[in-house]
């Protein structure tokens, strides 16, 4: 994405969030398949509305399962359709459910990755209860902020089976926020060195802001930081400070406070890793690489990046709109191929 020279760097924040977001729809399933709907607990006073989706003809014994984690956004059930279709047609279940304080879910929305996380290890333990699920079979599939909580859980949780991240940041604590900023202030036309002191500002302002700073420290470093963009970048004062507001929230402040490259070493399950080259939220020619780093010790990682694909591994037309059928999820079939394929193998081989 690219700022407006008209626009604030706060609006291009808003954009950035907005990027993260899709459209939520109503659960769905495919002809034949068993839809359950579940209530799972999770922090007290909070109960995830969920459908656990079962194949119409499966196998004898407990069923593999793969928790579908949604992006940034007040999603509801509904999203992933290709994939859930595909793995219940290979007799996968899959279970999605209704972020907290939105659709049926209680509690309130609360959309910052150490919530999401807390969620994706209730719906886990809620699944391992059940006598119909393998409680070894038991694999995680986020995109985008999914894709964030996803690694984090499943580096804490050695009986995940398998992780599929969809366009998931990897890297250092707030590296993808720095080089999203490094991005557009570029394109903006902003010299490197006026670059470097922004981002030098915007992060020791958000460190203090995300750790044990004082108060008084924490509101030097703000100043700091706006009086950065005023003498740097050329915005005013109001521009400025629209700019901080616009970081100095719940979700911008986990999702700068969160180590996914940390998180992903420590997975010891198969990792799936997928990119888009087309993606405007973040750069898959920064995160491919870090990935494969992350998992090099890995012996069951792959990381790959699929061209002409956006952040929701869509593909685009020659007139810039996404190829999707009419009211279809409109996830590449490539995509969808690999991640169906590569699940199947991991979970149906064990028994």
């Amino acid at each position: 994405m690219i700022i407006s020279k008209r626009a604030t760097i706060g609006a291009a924040f808003a954009m950035l969030l907005s990027a993260f977001a899709s459209s939520s729809a109503a659960a769905q399933t495919g002809a034949g398949n068993r839809a359950e709907e579940v209530r799972i607990a999770s922090d007290p006073g909070v109960v995830l509305a969920g459908t656990l989706e079962k194949p119409r003809v499966a196998g004898h014994g407990r069923l593999p399962i793969v928790v579908v984690i949604a992006g940034t956004g007040p999603w509801t059930r509904g999203g992933f359709s290709a994939i859930r279709q595909r793995l219940l047609e290979s007799g996968i279940a899959a279970l999605q459910y209704d972020k907290r304080g939105v659709g049926s879910s209680t509690g309130t929305f609360e959309d910052t990755i150490p919530v999401m996380e807390r969620d994706v290890a209730a719906a886990v333990a809620f699944l391992r209860a059940r006598p119909d699920i393998d409680p070894r079979r038991i694999a995680l599939l986020g995109l985008s902020q999914g894709a964030v909580a996803a690694p984090a859980v499943a580096s804490r949780d050695p009986g995940i089976a398998a992780v599929v991240v969809l366009s998931g940041p990897v890297g250092p604590r707030g590296k993808m926020f720095l080089d999203i900023m490094r991005a557009n202030l570029a394109a903006n036309g902003k010299s490197a060195a006026s670059i470097d002191k922004v981002l030098q500002a915007t992060s020791r302002w958000m460190d203090a802001r995300t750790r044990s700073a004082t108060a008084e420290e924490t509101e030097r470093l703000r100043r700091e930081l706006a009086t950065a963009f005023v003498t740097q970048t050329g915005f005013t004062a109001e521009q400025a400070d629209d700019f901080v507001k616009t970081l100095d929230t719940p979700v911008v402040l986990s999702m700068y406070d969160v180590e996914p490259a940390k998180a992903m070493a420590a997975i010891r399950a198969p990792v799936l890793v997928v990119y888009g080259s087309q993606d405007d939220v973040i750069a898959p020619t920064l995160h491919d690489p870090a990935a494969r780093q992350a998992l090099s010790k890995n012996k069951d990682a792959t990381v790959m990046t699929f061209p002409g694909l956006t952040h929701e591994l869509a593909r685009l037309g020659s007139d810039g709109k996404v190829i999707a059928a009419p009211e279809t999820d409109p996830m590449d079939p490539a995509v969808v191929d690999l991640v169906g394929k590569w699940l199947r193998a991991r979970l149906l081989s064990t028994k």
